[in-house]
């Protein structure tokens, strides 16, 4: 805001996309928050069906899942902020390493305070026991799915490949069914 008000010139008129110059997943924000405090994590892939106990990352961050029920949608929105970079100069001032090792050794030196009211905004309720048993579930789930016969399933490259070179103009002839 301030650099449009700063650049009255260039900003006259102007709608800009405001993002961090670095863009991560929210499986890299975490992978890289755990790195910052030297943590050993590992991440579960579920469906997003199956995902209630993850919903809480999404409230406060996403508008449709405010105020809908079920899972959070999985689409992802990426803003161009090209324009007021180039027009304005916008930067980030801390760099995005930078920012997650502050941000992390921030919360490992002013820990919430347990059962709290920022701690209850996080919307996580940190029951390791629950998230144990619901990965082994979801372990069971995938092997169970795994069984489940498919008749007539070949699984096949969907492109030929030559066995050796075809000239300019040449046939099919010398290629593989796989």
């Amino acid at each position: 805001v301030l650099l449009a008000i700063d650049k009255p010139r260039e900003s006259a008129g102007q709608i800009y996309h405001v993002a961090d110059e670095v863009t991560p997943t929210d499986a890299e924000r975490a992978l890289a928050l755990a790195a910052a405090m030297d943590a050993d994590v590992r991440l579960v892939n579920y469906p997003r069906e199956a995902g209630l106990p993850g919903y809480f990352w999404a409230v406060g961050r996403n508008l449709e899942a405010i105020y809908g029920d079920g899972p959070p949608p999985t689409h992802h929105k990426l803003l161009d902020s090209s324009k007021i970079r180039d027009q304005l100069g916008y930067t980030d001032k801390v760099p995005y390493e930078e920012a997650v090792r502050r941000t992390a050794r921030w919360y490992v030196e002013n820990p919430l305070e347990r059962g709290g009211d920022e701690e209850a905004r996080i919307g996580d309720p940190f029951d390791y026991a629950a998230e144990d048993m619901f990965e082994k579930a979801l372990d069971n789930l995938v092997v169970r799915a795994g069984e489940v016969p498919f008749a007539g399933v070949t699984l096949r490259h969907s492109y030929d490949h030559p066995k050796k070179p075809v000239a300019s103009g040449g046939t099919d002839e010398g290629r593989s069914e796989s």
